[in-house]
């Protein structure tokens, strides 16, 4: 068995979740949705982790598999599955689980700060304020039962949790260097000129912030997966 992470386009892969997976000696394996690889079943899993996407969660007409990704979520919480979803992948946890996903009042790319709302259960282990890497311009509301972890100025709902075993992060702390640089090239056409939305040049700049936020991301997926 294996926790099993899900991935929607080529230049949005797992990151630093793959070296925390092997400096933890955790089997982590990639589904390619965006290459026509079917979800896993849940019986399989160890845990699911979900990233990000350009998509939408409404594009369910151009990319099937995001009804059958959601199908999953569902499946892994109502079977105690530790979940955790970055992005589209914490838009699709919050959709799974009843909640709305919404065009946001502008779109967030770029490094900007996260205020810690509340150190409850694994709130604790983010850091009071702290700048992570966005890049959405969707906004989840709040699944029944969730604890609203962070927020953002431009974004009033950056995280929350369920219980302990779901953490969804509406930001990138699984970027590295050749992750945003890849990003970037990805998807840097989306870039506007809205005042949460920064060059590729100011982007690009601020990946030496990449292994602080990694620390934060190792402390999270060891409290839901070890």
């Amino acid at each position: 068995m294996s926790i099993y992470c899900l991935q929607h386009v080529e230049f949005e892969g797992p990151g630093a979740i793959a070296a925390w997976a092997r400096s933890r000696d955790r089997k982590a394996s990639v589904v390619c949705l965006h290459r026509g690889e079917g979800v896993p079943a849940v019986d399989d899993l160890v845990g699911l982790i979900v990233l990000g996407g350009p998509m939408s969660i409404h594009d369910s007409d151009t990319y099937s598999w995001l009804a059958d990704e959601r199908a999953l979520i569902r499946e892994a919480v109502n079977h105690d599955k530790p979940v955790f979803g970055v992005c589209l992948g914490a838009q699709q946890i919050a959709a799974a689980l009843g909640a709305k996903v919404v065009p946001a009042s502008t779109k967030e790319i770029g490094w900007h700060s996260v205020q810690r709302v509340s150190s409850e259960g694994v709130g604790k282990l983010l850091p009071p304020m702290f700048t992570p890497l966005h890049w959405h311009g969707e906004a989840f509301e709040l699944p029944v039962g969730a604890v609203l972890l962070a927020r953002s100025e431009a974004v009033r709902h950056q995280a929350f949790s369920i219980g302990k075993r779901v953490v969804a992060l509406q930001f990138h702390l699984e970027a590295t260097p050749d992750s945003v640089r890849a990003l970037v090239n990805g998807a840097g056409g989306q870039i506007g000129e809205s005042p949460y939305e920064q060059s590729a040049t100011r982007i690009l700049e601020g990946v030496d912030g990449c292994m602080a936020l990694n620390e934060i991301l190792y402390a999270l997926l060891d409290r839901l997966f070890l």
